[in-house]
């Protein structure tokens, strides 16, 4: 079963990796520069999850736990990102000065 989540997160992420990169490359289907840069930080984190998935995957095969451990972890830092962007005021790009 925990194959079946792999493959199915590797699917969806692949998906949405391909909407963020089509919207960076044309960033006029976007109200702002800002979305622009969300967009390019959210493709990372897609980039992220399909080589997470993928590593899931391989581990699999020796230990299942370790796999949903490992998806755990993937879960909690998607769900950080999240927070963190939702918290964070608007027009703030998180650079420091």
């Amino acid at each position: 079963m925990i194959l079946v989540y792999a493959i199915v997160s590797m699917i969806i992420s692949v998906a949405w990796l391909g909407l963020d990169l089509y919207l960076v490359w044309y960033p006029r289907l976007l109200n702002s520069p800002d979305e622009v840069k969300w967009m390019r930080a959210h493709a990372w984190t897609q980039i992220g999850t399909i080589v997470g998935a993928a590593i899931g995957f391989g581990i699999a095969f020796v230990s299942p736990l370790a796999t949903l451990f490992l998806y755990v972890i993937i879960g909690a830092g998607f769900l950080v990102v999240r927070l963190r962007d939702t918290l964070r005021p608007q027009g703030d790009d998180g650079d420091a000065e």
